[in-house]
């Protein structure tokens, strides 16, 4: 039995997320109620003037505090992504924010505060606030809006109750999917069936959520032999778990591409994310006896061993154990006993009843179209020549699968 790659060539991928992210920003011509939903290292008021071209920015912190790049002077001189900030350009423009999550504390005070929203999914505002606590929330895009959803990108006016600190829950990120084994020195990921049985393959899994590894509620992955959970097996580190499962190909199993999709979830956000592997081919049979014994025979005797169709008896019997449509090689050797011998073409061989045709020591190709999984009997003949003498003769029947 052998295996061989499919004759066309599947790309594989692991699929590696960073914890850096990039946000687009966009702003109108006037003023522009924003905040920068990531923790970007350059935090400076002057920095986004700088990159939109801004003439004014404005926060709100129990009084008003503001930039402008004309000014010697300013009482705002950084920006961060738990405050909200009015911007005004003279033109509409845009700038790419790079940073990282954080789950920076919100501090909200009894009254209007002006506040950011660091995340970078949308989300129901009774999914955020308490609103027991709020009494209010509005934004501003050309016009103002009483919200009942919190977009990324936006600054808010918060009306509190109360004093209350916010910490925004930030979803979990699929930082590494693993697929195992790999059999193959290919780019990506191969793997071998395993003829007439099946074959384990693994899945690793590395989950992060800013929040803390406890967070971290569920990993789950869609195999093509269904959905299976995935088990954590470890920390990395306070941040990032690594979580593991195994499911089984058949070696029955048709190559080609398949997709596993990975699902993490917190208290409050799935994610989802994928990678394929390739299922090699593997042209493979199995011959369900380990002898042809055509017993005592004389001079000018006809041994006749039948095969039959079930693998289950010593009369033999082919099965396709391979993921592959195969055809048939056969080959044999001269049957010998000291410096006695009988030659390779006094063996014969038939498939279904069809005609015999001679063994020979070149393997000889027969187009036989075993479907996957499917049996087919095969019989033997065996010519004593007159001139043979006593003995007890033995030769090696060598079939083997191919395409």
């Amino acid at each position: 039995m052998r295996g061989r790659k499919a004759v066309f060539y599947l790309f594989v991928f692991l699929l590696v997320s960073s914890l850096s992210y990039a946000f687009n920003l966009e702003l109108n011509s006037g003023w522009n109620l924003i905040s920068i939903p990531v923790n970007i290292s350059n935090k400076t008021a002057s920095w986004l003037c700088d990159q939109v071209n801004c003439s004014s920015i404005l926060a709100y912190n129990n009084g008003w505090i503001s930039y402008s790049p004309n000014r010697a002077m300013n009482s705002l001189e950084n920006i961060n992504e738990t405050i909200g900030i009015w911007v005004y350009t003279n033109k509409s423009d845009s700038v790419v924010v790079d940073g990282q999550l954080a789950n920076t504390p919100i501090q909200h005070y009894s009254g209007w505060n002006l506040v950011g929203y660091p995340s970078l999914i949308s989300r129901a505002v009774e999914e955020v606030y308490n609103m027991s606590k709020v009494e209010a929330i509005f934004m501003f895009n050309n016009t103002w809006k009483n919200v009942s959803e919190l977009n990324p990108g936006y600054g808010y006016w918060i009306k509190a109750l109360e004093d209350f600190t916010l910490v925004i829950n930030n979803a979990p990120v699929i930082d590494l999917i693993t697929i195992l084994p790999d059999d193959s020195v290919d780019a990506g990921v191969q793997v071998m069936p395993n003829a007439g049985n099946v074959t384990e393959v693994r899945i690793n899994v590395e989950v992060s959520d800013i929040d803390g590894v406890d967070d971290i509620a569920l990993v789950e992955a869609l195999t093509p032999k269904g959905l299976i959970n995935l088990n954590k097996v470890g920390n990395i580190d306070s941040d990032t778990g690594n979580y593991s499962s195994v499911f089984y190909m058949n070696y029955s199993d048709i190559a080609g591409n398949y997709t596993i999709y990975v699902n993490a979830s917190d208290s409050f956000a799935e994610v989802s994310s994928e990678a394929v592997f390739e299922y090699l081919e593997m042209v493979a049979l199995e011959l369900d006896t380990n002898a042809i014994n055509f017993g005592n025979l004389g001079v000018l005797g006809i041994g006749n061993v039948t095969g039959d169709e079930n693998m289950g008896t010593s009369a033999p019997t082919i099965k396709n154990i391979g993921n592959a449509v195969i055809d048939v090689n056969l080959s044999g050797t001269n049957l010998n006993d000291t410096d006695k011998e009988i030659l390779v073409e006094n063996v014969k061989y038939r498939f279904d009843d069809n005609d015999y045709y001679n063994l020979s020591e070149v393997p000889f190709g027969f187009d036989l179209n075993l479907a996957i999984n499917d049996i087919n009997k095969i019989d033997f003949l065996l010519y004593i020549p007159e001139s043979t003498l006593p003995g007890n003769y033995g030769g090696t029947l060598t079939i083997t699968a191919r395409k």
